[in-house]
């Protein structure tokens, strides 16, 4: 694989100069194959050759005066893999240049090693900064705190654009060893005739070799299985291969296949580095199977059919133990991007299992066990909901539908999630959940997970309808909602900072983009985690001080009143949560760990204007709720609209100083007083009116 900095400065010219040489000599060649079909074959081949060299002469001499037109076919052929080599490498080295552009947005920087740093220290030079050594092994300092999933999304595309440019390369170089053939011979029909069909014959081939490893049980071995992965790294976005090997070993040897290397073996004990390989093999097969869902072909349709006839069926290896075809097949589906209406079906079929089963269905682990390591998820709705996020246009799909299932409702609020451990992430929650609100966001935002956040994100009329639908059924659920789902319901809302906003602050308008009765009621259940709460409100600051950035009318009452009555309506969740969950400890030691640096590393966003406003008016608001305690509820209501509240005091502070002449006659200091007064009354209107849309009464109401 080519470095960072070479494909960076890649020099094109000898490329260029070899592909225009190949087409001049294919031109020569071309007169040459000319001339000998003219005046040598159309004289040699009429002849009626007769005696003891007849059956030997002819055959020589016609294959003489066709190899011109060969040797012609040939250098066509060069000519044509250079060129499509050259047009590969310039696009791969065009793409990893517009990087900077990125990962300038993002308040990042790529050094020349391929190294991401962060930007944030702007004192420095980058030759000062430290780097973060993402690829070479050796410690390097962090990211500011939230940065960690730009970089991780920038080194993801820096290492998909340099594997593009080293796969090219290794089917041209593929292509034109086959071309050359071996020491000795004479020119022939050539194999390929240009990259595209160097990729389909290198494809058909590896995809042979590969279902002879499977038929074979050969992959089973360390050697075999060393094979099939690099087979599946080189080729895995060849179209070609993807069809040849998935129909080639159908659905049913997919799903064995699988099977056969997660479960273990209780007569071998796996070795780290075969625990590894098998890992590798699922992003690689995964991603596989995926482009062959996407490029269709003869096969495909019934593979996919086949698939899900299968999903309710149990496949396991010879030495027992079995897991579900839903279970091996979603496990795959984790990695690559999967065709919208093979997911569509996919996922159909899925609910109507779990349906028909009842809630007997809980995806249990079977009695043998997956490779430690892998980090197998036994309920397939995790790997599903993983293949939804990668494609949000089949996100979208999905969960618009209603037939023959309402999918929206049916996972936000009918269906069992497993409670084993197994479905437990790192940080202790539950996959399925968080891949449900992923699919959720990538389906209203049109990103997946992991793509950095927008500036300002703008959303179509079609997912701000799904939004209010989430948002409806959500609201339904009322105190049972799904603990597991608040902190992704928080990035929901926090996606949608600018409807929220309207919404929040206009709660008695007849034309908000959302119904301000559910906005209050999924503020309370966000406001029931701690980690969730901190989530909603953090972006928020960032929206309210973006909307005092971008204010031009210097209207205090409006401008203030407005944001003070959004702070409000949202801040009421916390009283609420506080009166749902009085005798729950999980808001027990809740200020002790708390910074920004904590809340910053869950939430998605992007650098520059926004990562500032986070900064500065997420710390001010975290070192306001900070203080709080839960001696007494009331208190803290009370005191949320006081003078000292430095989180509105900061947003009063920013007004001021974007509103360089203040009314006639008003110190600065006036200035100041008053607007921190218009962001206090803003904000007890916002609380009563959040009480109001669900039309209860508000604290210090009769």
């Amino acid at each position: 694989m080519p470095g960072y900095e070479q494909l960076y400065h890649l020099k094109l010219g000898h490329l260029e100069t070899a592909a225009e040489d190949w087409n001049t000599l294919a031109s020569r060649l071309a007169e040459l194959s000319g001339q000998a079909e003219r005046d040598f074959l159309t004289k040699v081949e009429p002849l009626d050759w007769r005696g003891e060299t007849a059956d030997v002469a002819k055959p020589f001499l016609t294959l003489t005066g066709r190899r011109f037109q060969y040797a012609y076919r040939t250098a066509l052929a060069v000519h044509e893999v250079l060129s499509g080599l050259l047009e590969d490498q310039r696009q791969a080295r065009n793409d990893l240049i517009a990087l900077d552009a990125v990962a300038a947005d993002l308040s990042l920087g790529i050094h020349s090693n391929g190294t991401v740093y962060s930007r944030l220290n702007g004192a420095h030079t980058d030759e000062q900064l430290e780097q973060l050594e993402r690829w070479t092994g050796s410690r390097g300092p962090s990211p500011q705190q939230g940065q960690q999933a730009d970089v991780e999304y920038l080194v993801g595309r820096i290492e998909e654009i340099l594997a593009r440019s080293a796969a090219a390369d290794a089917t041209a170089s593929r292509a034109l060893r086959d071309l050359a053939g071996e020491e000795g011979e004479g020119f022939a029909i050539p194999p390929v005739t240009d990259m595209k069909s160097a990729a389909r014959a290198q494809g058909l081939e590896d995809a042979a070799e590969l279902a002879q490893l499977h038929r074979s049980g050969d992959y089973l071995t360390p050697e075999g299985l060393a094979r099939a992965n690099e087979i599946l790294a080189a080729q895995q976005d060849n179209e070609y291969f993807a069809v040849a090997l998935t129909t080639s070993l159908g659905a049913d040897g997919v799903l064995d296949l699988w099977s056969n290397l997660v479960l273990v073996d209780p007569y071998r004990e796996p070795t780290e580095e075969y625990a590894r390989a098998v890992e590798e093999a699922r992003e690689a097969l995964g991603a596989t199977l995926g482009t062959a869902t996407r490029a269709g072909g003869p096969g495909m349709a019934t593979w996919q059919a086949d698939v899900l006839d299968g999903l309710d069926q149990l496949h396991g290896p010879e030495h027992g133990g079995a897991l579900l075809g839903a279970q091996i097949m979603s496990d795959l589906m984790r990695h690559g991007e999967w065709d919208a209406d093979y997911l569509t079906a996919y996922g159909d079929r899925l609910v109507a299992i779990e349906k028909r089963s009842g809630d007997a269905m809980h995806w249990v682990p079977p009695t043998t066990s997956t490779l430690p390591g892998l980090e197998f998820r036994y309920d397939p709705a995790t790997g599903f909901l993983r293949a939804l996020d990668n494609n949000p246009d089949a996100s979208y799909a999905f969960f618009s539908s209603t037939h023959p299932v309402d999918n929206t409702a049916y996972f936000l609020q009918e269906r069992a999630y497993a409670p084993n451990l197994s479905e437990e992430t790192e940080a202790g929650g539950s996959a399925a959940r968080e891949a449900v609100m992923d699919a959720l966001l990538a389906a209203t935002s049109g990103r997946g997970s992991d793509e950095p956040s927008p500036l300002s994100s703008e959303h179509t009329a079609e997912q701000l309808r799904l939004f209010n639908r989430i948002m409806e059924v959500s609201a339904a659920t009322g105190n049972d909602f799904d603990a597991g789902f608040r902190e992704g319901m928080a990035r929901l809302l926090g996606e949608y900072r600018a409807e929220v906003f309207d919404t929040a602050s206009n709660h008695s308008g007849s034309r908000t983009p959302l119904d301000a009765g559910h906005l209050s009621e999924i503020s309370n259940q966000v406001s029931r985690s701690p980690d969730a709460y901190d989530i909603l409100h953090v972006l928020m600051a960032a929206e309210y001080a973006e909307r005092i950035s971008s204010d031009t009318t210097g209207d205090m009452a409006f401008v203030l009143g407005g944001i003070g009555q959004a702070v409000g309506f949202l801040e009421n969740g916390r009283f609420e949560a506080l009166e749902i969950d009085s005798d729950d400890s999980m808001w027990s030691d809740r200020w002790t760990y708390r910074s920004i640096g904590n809340i910053a590393e869950k939430i998605p966003y992007a650098g520059g204007i926004l990562r500032s406003s986070i900064e500065i008016f997420g710390s001010q608001w975290v070192q306001w709720s900070g203080g709080q305690t839960e001696e007494s509820a009331a208190e803290y209501r009370e005191g949320y609209y006081a003078g000292e509240n430095v989180f509105l005091g900061g947003l009063a502070e920013q007004w001021v100083t974007s509103q360089p002449n203040p009314p006639d006659g008003w110190t600065r200091e006036d200035t100041l007083v008053a607007a921190e007064q218009a962001l206090r009354v803003g904000a007890h209107n916002g609380h009563t009116g959040a009480v109001a849309v669900k039309g209860g009464n508000p604290w210090g109401s009769s």
